[in-house]
């Protein structure tokens, strides 16, 4: 009985390891992007755009990537608790080889979770960075797809996982920039093209 225990508390551990791997690797990036940041704190960049407002865009994109996998992961908790799923995978929001059927309870639970969080962090990040929400969206599916990449070990080759991501952020990007321009349309910056 106590050797049973032991071998579910190591199966435990080989699970949480592989997670705690994935997470290293996440923090070395993000500590090696902070880093580049603070290396070229006087320095400007290519047009002219002050370092400063390097900061508030990394500030800003790290904000909108911590609201995505909060609304995301808590969207795949209430996806699992509203279909009564067997068992949680903490890993869902990065599961693109599910079979793709309206049968699968967890291909839908990785479906609406997917699809709605997208949609809600469109209308969020209209509110927080106020405006190019189209480029902070397309980064933020981006870096999803690497971190999807990086924790299941392949790159997503499924037309089905392609499709809902696509008309994820397609919803995210529209809703999103509506929304902006809807309540922030006086405090737009329009771009000086003359000098292109």
């Amino acid at each position: 009985m106590e050797t049973g225990a032991r071998g579910s508390r190591s199966r435990k551990l080989r699970v949480v390891g592989g997670s705690l791997e994935t997470a290293r690797v996440l923090c070395y990036c993000t500590a090696l992007i902070f880093q580049l940041y603070l290396s070229s704190e006087n320095v400007h960049m290519a047009l002219k755009i002050k370092v400063l407002e390097t900061k508030i865009v990394l500030q800003n994109l790290l904000i909108c990537a911590a609201v995505f996998y909060t609304v995301f992961y808590l969207l795949h908790i209430i996806c699992f608790i509203a279909l009564g799923l067997d068992s949680f995978d903490e890993l869902g929001p990065f599961d693109f080889k599910e079979n793709p059927s309206w049968l699968n309870k967890k291909y839908l639970a990785n479906l609406i979770s997917l699809e709605v969080t997208f949609t809600i962090c469109g209308l969020i990040f209209a509110l927080l960075v106020e405006e190019w929400i189209w480029d902070y969206a397309c980064t933020i599916t981006l870096i999803h797809v690497i971190i999807t990449s990086l924790v299941k070990m392949e790159f997503p080759l499924e037309a089905h996982w392609w499709t809902s991501l696509g008309i994820g952020l397609t919803a995210m990007i529209c809703e999103g920039q509506i929304l902006a321009y809807l309540l922030f349309r006086h405090n737009f910056i329009y771009p000086v093209l003359d000098d292109f």
